[in-house]
């Protein structure tokens, strides 16, 4: 596959995921706004949160869409690039397969601890 043709590939993942997120937390998706997708040349997190949105979802977003997954190299990159006082989560498709969610188990079910608890 050709760098471009790659780089795209990620980048319909990423926006897949920034307008996912935004609409569960009820913010707005795209540049300008507090939920959008970091720039091809942007160091750091793939989608990026400020605001009211980073206190609805306190994640460092890390998007992989590849057919050969290096899961513990994810991981390693979203935690290096994970913003403070967030966890990370690694986003992880590829051709003809949904989406899934990588994080620390630990994080996941405080995650859930603190959904239960509002409910």
């Amino acid at each position: 596959m050709k760098t471009r043709s790659a780089k795209n590939k990620g980048m319909r993942l990423q926006k897949l995921v920034g307008q996912a997120i935004a609409d569960t937390i009820g913010e707005k998706f795209g540049y300008g706004e507090n939920v959008r997708s970091a720039f091809s040349s942007e160091v750091g997190r793939d989608i990026v949160l400020t605001g009211s949105a980073l206190e609805k979802y306190p994640f460092s977003v890390e998007c992989k869409n590849q057919e050969k997954w290096n899961i513990g190299a994810y991981i390693a990159q979203a935690a290096k690039n994970r913003q403070m006082g967030t966890e990370y989560q690694v986003i992880i498709s590829k051709n003809n397969f949904e989406p899934h969610v990588i994080m620390r188990l630990d994080a996941f079910l405080e995650f859930w601890k603190i959904y239960l608890l509002t409910e």
